[in-house]
């Protein structure tokens, strides 16, 4: 995912199969959905929020996920809901590691 369509097209250019601009497309899931049809084994999220609990839920058993930040929950004016992504983690027996 992208911000912007310039990115998309740089990311296809170095041999990604598939890039989305985030700011156009209607859905995540239905972007996952279309581009990782077996679900996704590795996730790398600078984003955080929406974007982490959907990727998460579209994991595969034993995926890894790193995370190196959170963007979306930075500046935001109230603290975000807590979601149970827990259960997750350990339905999908998942390898989630921050640094």
């Amino acid at each position: 995912f992208a911000g912007s369509d310039a990115k998309v097209e740089y990311l296809k250019s170095i041999g990604f199969d598939a890039a989305y601009n985030y700011k156009t497309i209607s859905s995540i899931d239905d972007a996952l959905k279309e581009s990782c049809p077996n679900g996704v084994d590795t996730f790398f999220d600078n984003v955080g929020g929406e974007f982490f609990e959907v990727v998460l839920s579209r994991m595969n058993e034993f995926g890894r996920a790193s995370i190196c930040g959170a963007i979306a929950v930075y500046n935001a004016l109230e603290p975000p809901k807590a979601h149970a992504v827990s259960g997750l983690l350990i339905y999908k027996q998942l390898r989630v590691e921050g640094f």
